[in-house]
This record gives C-alpha cells, sequence and structure tokens, in this order.
C-alpha cells in the first residue's frame, strides 16, 4: 500500500453517448429468449452507445472524456491554464500508435504549452490507476492540478459474440486533482497479476500480432470472434475476482486500520451484478451499499466507478455532509486497485450527454 499525502480531489464528471440501446428491444428468437436471463445475471438492461447516437463523426472514448472535463472545468470556474498536467486512461486511443490522446486533448481543451501530457493503457482499474498517478505527478515541484480522465468507448467486441456484446456501455470521465493541505491524502492499494493476461485480451492489431486473422471463430453457444475482437474466458475472470477483491478489500482495510462499516457505501467496478453480489456476500456488504450503474449504463470499462458516483451523487452546489466511499477496480492485466474518497467538498456533476464527436479534419 502507498499514500499520496496532500493530494485533494476536486471535482468528478462523467458524459455518456446520447444514444441508448435497449436491450428488450432486441428480437430475433434467440435474444428473445436469452436476453432478459443475461439482464437478470448482469443487471444490464440498457446501455449509451456511440454506434447508436446519431453523429456525422464518430464519439470516441476522448470525446466523451472532453465534454466531461469542458463541463467540469466551467463549473469548478478553473482557470485552464492552471492545469499543469492530463492523463488519459483508456483501452481505446484516438489513433493507432501516435500520437497520445492526451496531445489531442491538451489542444482541444486550450491548455498552455507547458503541460504534461500522456496516456495509460488501463481497463478495468483505469480510474484508481489515473488518480494515484495524478497524485504522485502532484509531488514534482511545478504541478499543482491534474487533470485525469478516462473512458472507453466503441469496444472491441464482435457483435456475434453474445457472451460480451450486450455488457458493454461507452462513457468517459473527467477528475481534478490538487495540491492540497498536508493533511489530506489518498491512501491506494494495487496489485497485478500478469499471469492471467490472456483471460482478457485483444491478440490481433498490436506489435505482436500486427496481421491477426479476420476470420470468424465459432467457438460455441453463440461466441464467434475474430483475433482482432475483444476475447474473455469468463470462468477464469470470475474466479479472479471472487477470490482475489475480498482478499485486497480486507488487506487494504487492515493497512488504513478501518472497517467496511466506517463506509457509507462501496463502489465497485461494474463488471457485472452477478459478480458484485458475489463479492460483496462473501464481504458480508448489506443491501444497498454496494452502489450500481449497470442496470442504465452497463459495464463502461474504467470509467464505471466515476459513473457510479455522479449516477448517485450529483448536486449543483458540493455535498454537505461526511460520506466516505471504498472504490475497487478489477479486471484486465489481471489488475487490482483499491483507494477511498470523502465527497464531502467533491463536486459531483450529473451525468452529461455527448450528440457529436470531433472532427480532426484527417478525412
Amino acid at each position: 500500500m502507498f499514500s499520496a499525502l496532500g493530494a485533494k480531489i476536486r471535482g468528478v464528471a462523467v458524459t455518456v453517448p446520447s444514444g441508448i440501446d435497449e436491450l428488450a428491444s432486441y428480437d430475433d428468437d434467440w435474444e428473445k429468449l436469452n436476453i432478459p436471463k443475461f439482464s437478470k445475471m448482469t443487471g444490464v438492461k440498457s446501455r449509451h452507445l456511440s454506434a447508436k447516437t446519431q453523429s456525422t463523426k464518430i464519439i470516441t472514448a476522448s470525446d466523451l472524456c472532453y465534454d466531461a472535463a469542458e463541463r467540469l472545468i466551467d463549473n469548478l470556474k478553473i482557470d485552464r491554464l492552471s492545469i499543469d498536467a492530463i492523463i488519459f486512461v483508456s483501452q481505446y486511443p484516438d489513433y493507432g500508435g501516435s500520437p497520445a490522446t492526451a496531445c489531442v486533448l491538451q489542444h482541444r481543451l486550450r491548455l498552455k504549452a507547458a503541460v504534461m501530457a500522456f496516456d495509460v493503457n488501463q481497463g478495468c482499474a483505469g480510474y484508481i490507476y489515473g488518480l494515484a498517478l495524478a497524485a504522485g505527478l502532484l509531488k514534482l515541484n511545478g504541478i499543482s492540478r491534474v487533470l485525469m480522465v478516462n473512458g472507453d468507448a466503441n469496444h472491441k467486441v464482435n457483435e456475434k459474440d453474445r457472451s460480451q456484446y450486450y455488457l458493454f456501455g461507452d462513457a468517459g470521465a473527467a477528475t481534478i486533482v490538487d495540491k492540497g493541505p498536508n493533511e489530506s491524502k489518498l491512501d491506494f492499494l494495487i496489485e497485478t497479476d500478469g499471469s492471467g493476461f490472456k483471460n482478457l485480451i485483444i491478440p490481433g492489431g498490436g506489435a505482436r500480432h500486427p496481421h491477426a486473422s479476420e476470420d470468424l471463430v465459432d467457438h460455441g453457444e453463440g461466441v464467434f470472434r475474430t483475433m482482432n475482437d475483444a476475447q474473455m474466458n469468463g470462468i477464469s475472470v470470475f474466479n479472479f475476482t471472487i477470490s482475489e477483491v475480498p482478499r485486497v478489500v480486507k488487506k487494504f482495510l487492515l493497512d488504513i486500520g478501518q472497517t467496511l462499516d466506517e463506509f457509507e457505501y462501496v463502489v465497485f467496478h461494474q463488471a457485472n451484478k452477478f459478480i458484485i453480489d458475489t463479492i460483496s456476500h462473501k464481504l458480508k456488504i448489506s443491501n444497498g451499499k454496494a452502489l450500481t450503474s449497470l442496470e442504465k449504463y452497463g459495464n463502461t470499462s474504467s470509467a464505471s466507478i466515476p459513473l457510479t458516483i455522479c449516477h448517485h451523487f450529483s448536486f449543483e452546489n458540493t455535498y454537505q455532509g461526511t460520506k466516505k466511499i471504498l472504490m475497487c477496480g478489477f479486471g484486465v492485466g489481471l489488475s487490482l486497485a483499491i483507494t477511498y474518497i470523502d465527497i464531502n467538498d467533491i463536486k459531483i456533476l450529473p451525468v452529461g450527454y455527448l450528440s457529436e464527436g470531433f472532427d480532426d479534419g484527417i478525412y
């Protein structure tokens, strides 16, 4: 575990595409029979998708992050020239290799040139990774304010992969982290088990397999994928999650000298309802304490934690009163990350909606 002294979260905002995909609207014979079962197990009834949004330009993760950042900067009345670093955390950058999407966002957000801008490839645990990196940057002389944006859109899940296709939604988040008084701090516990890297992977398209086959392979039970699509070993991921998440939560609480009873709410990565319910049962988390946003937004990868917080705690003014929230991300990597926040004095904006993508002028 490590702690970042003097790091203070100022505000959080999340944006989703305006286009809604209602799972109940699917009506072929397989879908009519199986989607109700899928929804019951996963908790997903609808999603906001870039692909379902009427836009002349594709809406990317960075577009959603840009809108969230613009709204947050304006709402907090922050001088955008005071931002010293921008971090973009996502599995789906705007371009295949370069430039870093954070550089594009520096331009679009009209930030100063004297700003650090870089991307981080992280998924399910990405929000907490991003907070840890932002807090770490604040230790550098000359950096007093960090804009951390994160999210995913247009997930590389084949439409014929019925084990995953109906699960994922699109979202982008923005969080401002400032240098604060020494008594303010963020505690983190982060672990990695790279031996499970194949359990959540897109094999093709990178330097390892640049010319992977586009042939559609039948994996049985309604699962068809190419090597350039997202692959998930559901049983292995489930077993990893339900064994490792309770362990690291207990370890984190022991390290910080607190108990679950001292937290009003817990926000897990919104993998699916069955996983969240199973973890909650193992940790003896009471009903209603583990917040979810799956029903309306689906699994939005690294944006799922801030989206759940904005979905439940959006106010015109900062929340007055202590509300400690334990946050835990887990998944692709395989990665685990835990921290907690007190949303008192954190501006939490209502979820925003975006209907148009960015025209970069290339095509």
